[in-house]
């Protein structure tokens, strides 16, 4: 018992540590999904945001240098072009290049990170200051000849186009940096990601080999714990089919003294009593018709009496069954059962004179007895049928009636069961075909040893 307790508790343990290690992991994979989808969230975020803002900073940017740059060369234009004409329409394009460039320089800002909106001040400052100059030398390129146009843009303008264009270049410059350093961090993210779940499979995979060898383990102790009750079961069905064996032994041993006993003792003292009793009967006085009559009741009475002793000693144990075969016992209870019941009995056998050995003889006879004490008493049926023939290994024992029949998977009663017990004691097989309103069938097959398998056939 303290034994079967303490596996027991073991058993507990081990279930335990597999269910908390089953559930850790799937926690763990649950968690590493989560962080996992949360990161590609992030990079997601990362790439789209900033590839999207640096597309439209980038738009804005080259917007507002191809501006400024229109703005310098209608600059350019008007100071330099020999034309009157010509000098006063490139300055009105130099305007409305001047008014775009200022216009894309707002747009930008609103795009424009802390950073990025100093250098966008400073390009406004060098940018104002230019056209301020510009305009001033585009009004008096008209009356400049034109070695002082050309001067003035070669000293003045030129380089102030110079020098507004260098934040524009220090923005992109940045921008890209900006971009670079999203796109390093994203990969930063994926680097982490890609480590974590890396520590996070060789985690998973040492708590799976760990749970499998705990569920190896306990599987095998289950196994082994099987096992020994498969053993202990199969054990206690070999000593319960010998003590059966020994119960239905001593019982045909009883019966059997029983019935000598009756035949022996009871018997012959009934017998010698309807001597005595004839003896009184024939010395008492003739006149005397009360004694007679009395006499004669008592005499009736052990007729009777010995009548029933001898059908109790045949229930018992029919002495024709030892003393004259399996056959002839069968035969005579199928006159009984004739005799007693509504029942017709008929006996069927290849062999009248078929030698068995005794264990195999009272098995059938009472095998046959029980199948048709259940026709009688609970198939409502007129005729049956027994059949007794001969294999090459063994004998064929067949009861069929025409009864009402009932499902042979149901419970069976004590009768059917101490018919199968008789059979697998001999290592026969017993098969019951039934089936409501088309009557019983009970086949029992019963191998013969080898010795006695010559005699049989």
């Amino acid at each position: 018992m303290v034994e079967q307790e303490d596996h027991g508790s073991n058993l507990r343990r081990i279930r335990w540590l597999l269910g908390m290690g089953f559930g850790g992991l799937l926690a763990l994979m649950v968690l590493v999904n989560a962080y996992s989808v949360k990161v590609l969230q992030e990079v997601d975020e990362i790439d789209d945001g900033g590839t999207n803002e640096f597309l439209a900073k980038s738009d804005q940017l080259n917007l507002l240098r191809l501006n400024a740059g229109l703005t310098a060369s209608r600059v350019r234009d008007a100071v330099l072009d020999p034309k009157s004409s010509d000098r006063k329409r490139e300055g009105e394009a130099a305007r409305a290049a001047a008014a775009d460039t200022l216009v894309a320089l707002d747009h930008l800002r609103k795009l424009a990170n802390p950073a990025e909106a100093k250098l966008l001040d400073e390009f406004d400052s060098r940018f104002t200051s230019y056209w301020e100059y510009a305009s001033v030398a585009v009004e008096n390129a008209m009356t400049m000849g034109r070695t002082g146009s050309y001067n003035i843009f070669a000293e003045q303008l030129a380089p102030g186009r110079e020098g507004f264009m260098h934040p524009l270049d220090d923005l992109r410059r940045r921008m890209e940096s900006d971009l670079r350093a999203a796109d390093k961090t994203a990969s930063q993210l994926i680097l982490t990601l890609r480590q974590r779940v890396s520590m996070t499979i060789l985690l998973a995979t040492v708590l799976a080999a760990v749970l499998a060898f705990l569920t190896v383990f306990y599987l095998m102790r289950l196994e082994r714990l099987a096992a020994r009750r498969y053993l202990e079961a199969q054990e206690g069905k070999a000593a319960l089919g010998q003590l059966s064996a020994r119960l239905v032994d001593v019982q045909e041993e009883e019966r059997r003294s029983l019935a000598r006993e009756l035949h022996d003792e009871v018997g012959q003292s009934l017998s010698a009593l309807l001597v005595d009793l004839g003896e009184a009967q024939h010395y008492s006085p003739p006149h005397i018709k009360p004694l007679h009559t009395a006499l004669e009741s008592v005499k009736n009475l052990a007729e009777t009496t010995i009548s029933n002793i001898r059908n109790i000693m045949l229930l018992l144990r029919p002495s024709m069954l030892d003393d004259l075969g399996l056959m002839p016992a069968l035969h005579w209870q199928a006159r009984e059962t004739t005799r007693t019941s509504s029942v017709r009995v008929q006996v069927l056998a290849d062999n009248d004179d078929l030698e068995l050995p005794d264990s195999h003889r009272t098995a059938v006879y009472r095998i046959v007895q029980e199948a048709l004490r259940n026709v009688t008493r609970h198939s409502g049926a007129t005729m049956a049928v027994v059949s007794v023939r001969c294999t090459d290994t063994g004998v064929v024992v067949e009861v069929k009636d025409d009864g009402r029949g009932f499902d042979a998977n149901a419970n069976k009663g004590v009768g059917l069961l101490g018919m199968k017990e008789r059979v697998d004691h001999l290592d026969g097989s017993f098969r019951i075909t039934s089936q409501p309103g088309q009557g019983t069938l009970i086949r029992v097959e019963l191998p013969l040893p080898v010795e006695a398998q010559s005699s049989a056939g």
